[in-house]
This record gives C-alpha cells, structure tokens and sequence, in this order.
C-alpha cells in the first residue's frame, strides 16, 4: 500500500492505483468525462485536474499514480478554477435545447456551480453564417489576423 495526503488527509492507495481510483475510494468527487471504469485512461478530457505539492503544473487525477508521501489537493483553488474551466468551455459548446438528459458535463458543472459559459460556443465545424470564412490561411501570421477579424496589410 501506498500512503499519501490526499486534501489533508492521510490515505492508502493499492499498487497501481490512480489518483481518481483512490479519491472516489474515499468519497471525493473529482469531475471527469474521459475516464470509465474497465478502460485505459487517457487524460484527455482534463476535467479531473489536481494539484500535487512540489509541482509546477496540475496533473491529470485519472492517469496519475500516488506515490509515498505525496500531498494532493483536489479543493485547491487552482485545481477547482482548471476544473470549472474546462467544464465551463465545454458548456459553451453544447446546444443551447439539451439533447440528452443528465448528461455528465451538465451534472458536474453544476456539482461546481458553473453558470452559464462566458465564452461564445466555436458552433459547427462547418461556415454558418455565425462563423466566417477564413481568408488566406497560408501562413500562421495570416491565419491570425483573419480569425481576429483583421485587414491583411499589403506588402
């Protein structure tokens, strides 16, 4: 077994064991939408974000292992603001009519009082008349000035 903090307190997790494994173990909730019991996780959905003492960047909790005296905190403000972002970036990104009931972005985002998305939804991949042809695209400078709505300069 291996013994670390997880908010404070002190816990075991079995070898192998991921950080989210352990947390839900013990009652904690950490949002997440890419992990599923059975299947290998992969980190993508980034909603399961914590902080773990002595590191620079947070790390996702489903594809992390604890290891001995490892402090984790999954209530820290840092963790909660990277969690609600991207559930709140998500959100901007849903259909305004639900199309499924109880889906997990909605059901997490209000387990973390996530309002109602700051952020314009990017819309369908596809040109609407919400989303602008691009012009030019063949250099980076250009794909930046036509995605922020800028003139090209002439040369």
């Amino acid at each position: 077994m291996i013994a670390f903090e997880l908010n404070g307190r002190m816990v075991q997790a079995a070898e192998g064991e991921t950080l989210l494994q352990a947390a839900r173990r013990e009652g904690l909730a950490i949002p997440h939408l890419c992990y599923k019991d059975g299947m290998a996780p992969a980190g993508n959905c980034r909603a399961c974000m914590v902080e773990i003492d002595g590191e620079r960047v947070l790390a996702p909790s489903c594809c992390r292992h604890p290891a001995q005296g490892m402090k984790v905190r999954t209530d820290s403000p840092r963790a909660l603001a990277a969690q609600k972002m991207v559930l709140e970036l998500l959100l901007a990104d849903m259909p305004e009519q639900a199309h499924t009931r109880h889906n997990e972005v909605e059901q997490w985002a209000a387990s973390l009082a996530v309002g109602k998305p700051r952020f314009v939804g990017r819309g369908s991949p596809h040109t609407t008349s919400r989303t602008p042809r691009l012009r030019s695209t063949s250099t980076p400078a250009s794909s930046v000035r036509a995605a922020c709505g800028l003139a090209a300069t002439s040369r």
